[in-house]
Order: C-alpha cells, then structure tokens, then sequence
C-alpha cells in the first residue's frame, strides 16, 4: 500500500471534469491536490501523480523508471478482438516508446534524424505553401477552424514528411486518431479495442506499402519489423500534439500590440503556449526500485507513476505568474517534449509545422484583430486537444 504523503482528495479524472474546459482553474486544482510535496496517489488510477517541475525533470532522466507500460491485449480486447489485438500488441512492443533496448534507441535516434528539418530545405517550403493554402480559404464563419485547418494540415505536413501519398492519408485518417485518441487517454473517444483494431491495420498497411514508405528514410533497414511499428508511431504521435499546441499559440495572436515581431519571437511565443496549455499531460511509468524522494516519502518499485508535466509547467516554484500567458518569458525549463534520451523525437519536426503556420497567420492578420469566439475541450488524461474552435476576425 502506499503511505500517506499528507491529505489528499479527488483524483485527475475527477479534477478535469471539473476543470477541463478552464485551464487556470483544472492546474490550479491539480497544483492542490499535489500540495507543498507535489506529489498525491491517485485512487483512480492507483498510481503517483507528481505536479512539481524539479521532481518531474529528476523522474524524467531517471534511470529508475521503466517506460514499458503499454498494454492493449487485455482479456476483454482480446475476446472481442482475438488475433488483431494480439498483432497490436506485438506492435506496441516494438515500438521504441514503449520499448527500452539498445535497438530502440537506435531507432529512436533513427527517427530523429528523420524528423528533422533543415531551415531552408523544399520541405519547409511546402510547409509554407501547405500554411497559405490554409488562410487562402479562411472563412470567418467556419464553426471549428480545429477540425476544419488545424488538424488537417498537421496531418499532411506529417504524411508528406513520411512519405505517404495525400490519398492514403484521407484513407487512414480514421486509423490514425483510433490510435491517437487512445493514446492520449480520452473517455469519450478512445477505448483499448478500438484502440487495437486501428493499429493493426495501420501496421498492416505499413507492411504491405513497406518497399515505397521506406522512402522517408535514408539508411538501410536491418529491422523491418520495429520500423514498421515506429513508422505507425511516428505517423499518429503527432497529430493532435502539435494542432493543440497551434490552437492555443494561434488564440493568443488576438491582439496586434502583442504579435510577435521577429522569428525568434515566434518561437518565443509558441514556447509559451507549449508550457502555458501542455498538449502532452502525462507520462506514464513504472518504478524499477525503491525511489526516496525525501521527507519520509517513497515510491516503491513496481509503483506506477505519472508525471504531469502540464502541471509542471505551471508550478510558481520554476514559473513566475504561471497562469498568465507571457510570450517574453524567457529562461527554458519547458517539459512538454518530455526530457534526456527520451525526448519527443518529432519535437523538430513540431516545432518547425507550428513556426511555418504562424508565420502564415501572421501574414494573414496583418493589423486584424482575431477573436476566438467559441472554444471547447477534449477531456483526454494524457493530452489536451480541443473539442472545438471557432475563430472571427
């Protein structure tokens, strides 16, 4: 059982339905529940959740935490789903996310090198042209500009970068948020089963397109296996991640006087919107050994936790007015791409969609004013996303 790091009540899920469509107030609720320890034991999910940022950046570059969590064969996938959930499994078991051997880190290496993007390559430019495309056709009366812009174009930036022709994407654009819904733990949308099903097909696409997709990358290929299963990663991950972080960054360019100015603003800007609303929320693991976090408290091994770096970002103890969006706060500390040598490894390839597109927003807007009139969430435990959003100028 675990031992008592002080009074606690409530868990994240009842937080964030109570909270979730007020980002102020569902940080602020987590922040007491984790208390002056930032750290509470979640009845829900019988795990730890840590709210601190110096105790989430310590847990991240731990060696004393094992990433292999994720399971999708449970016996009521599998009843349901037999063969199917077991080749999701083998999948997920090959991915380098979930997956702590040397060959995953290889290939997580492997993947970062592929997700990189030269500042001046054709790739950022079709980036460009992609982010115009967007804004040529802006309706101010659209009822979701999330749905309608945002998410598709992160997807085709995603797509193109890996390959994948424009028609396959609309085809596997189903299959793709059947994975991403799950993986970013939402109630409503996700569920283990569909969770399964979508990704095993996708691994079966991969396989069968393998000869042509293998194309995004550059170096022979000595495990066809795990690169398929990291292929259908990297094509998912990133999806809802990046079109949450644009949503927010593109809601705080409303005021002309507070644009940024130079590119180096720009990324300012979105860095602050990373920390200000984190897409990422939680990072799961799982407690090798007894962990000693000083005043008495322990982790024991075997103990899930989960690091809340949504929370994190917002803790007053590394952030100044941490519920107040800044886009001059300067001083790095962001967790939204998670730490060490397991880093989000399409953070560049984030970063650059989400410049590209606000650069393109910028251009558009010139002295407009823009409004976002009508915004709504997507209550998911390990991400944020919006349910909906409605811009005017």
């Amino acid at each position: 059982m675990p031992i008592s790091l002080g009074p606690t009540q409530g868990s994240v899920r009842e937080v964030l339905e109570a909270h979730g469509d007020d980002a102020s107030g569902y940080y602020q609720a987590l922040r007491a529940l984790g208390g002056e320890r930032r750290l509470f034991f979640d009845p829900d999910m019988q795990a730890w959740v840590v709210t601190g940022h110096a105790l989430c950046a310590r847990l991240l570059a731990s060696s004393a935490l094992s990433k292999s969590r994720l399971r999708l064969d449970t016996p009521a996938v599998r009843e349901r789903l037999g063969d199917l959930a077991l080749s999701a499994q083998e999948i997920v078991g090959r991915q380098m996310s979930f997956d702590e051997s040397e060959s995953a880190g290889r290939s997580h290496h492997r993947w970062q090198r592929i997700l990189t993007i030269d500042g001046r390559s054709a790739f950022r430019r079709a980036l460009a042209d992609m982010a115009a495309a967007t804004f040529a056709t802006f309706d101010a009366a659209a009822p979701d500009f999330y749905r309608m812009a945002l998410r598709p174009y992160v997807s085709r930036a995603v797509a193109a970068r890996l390959s994948l022709r424009e028609a396959e994407r609309a085809a596997l654009y189903p299959l793709i948020y059947g994975y991403a819904d799950f993986l970013d733990g939402k109630a409503t949308t996700g569920s283990a089963a569909g969770a399964a099903a979508s990704l095993a097909l996708l691994g079966d696409y991969v396989g069968a397109h393998f000869d042509r997709l293998r194309g995004c990358d550059g170096q022979p290929i000595d495990d066809r296996e795990r690169w398929i299963a990291d292929y259908a990663l990297t094509l998912v991950a990133g999806h809802e991640s990046t079109a949450f972080a644009l949503g927010t960054a593109l809601g705080m360019l409303g005021d002309p006087a507070m644009r940024p100015g130079r590119a180096s603003d720009l990324r300012a800007h979105l860095l602050e919107a990373l920390r200000f609303d984190s897409p990422i929320q939680l990072i799961g693991r799982v407690a090798r050994d007894d962990l000693d976090l000083g005043a008495g408290g322990r982790i024991r091994a075997g103990e899930r936790v989960f690091l809340h770096v949504g929370a994190a970002n917002r803790d007053p103890d590394r952030f100044a007015t941490p519920d107040r969006f800044d886009p001059r706060r300067r001083g790095g500390g962001l967790l939204a791409f998670g730490l060490g040598a397991s880093r989000c490894v399409g953070m560049n390839l984030a970063l650059v969609e989400a410049e590209v597109f606000l650069a393109a927003a910028l251009r558009f807007l010139g002295e407009r004013r823009l409004c976002v009139h009508a915004s709504s969430f997507e209550h998911g435990l390990a991400g944020r996303s919006f349910g909906g959003l409605a811009l005017s100028l």
